[in-house]
């Protein structure tokens, strides 16, 4: 993620995720490899909303 988002991108991003999707993203989700790409970011939010169906 070198470059391609700053802290303070990451935090609005998480944020827009998790309100977008009601979902929430624990520490663990947090991982540079979550965010690698727009496909490991859907990866994570259809994990996530696959473990509350």
């Amino acid at each position: 993620m070198e470059g391609l988002l700053d802290s303070f991108d990451l935090v609005n991003l998480i944020t827009i995720i998790e309100e977008s999707f009601q979902i929430s993203l624990s520490n663990e989700d947090l991982k540079e490899e979550n965010f690698y790409s727009i496909k490991t970011i859907s990866f994570l939010i259809n994990d996530r909303l696959s473990q509350i169906k």
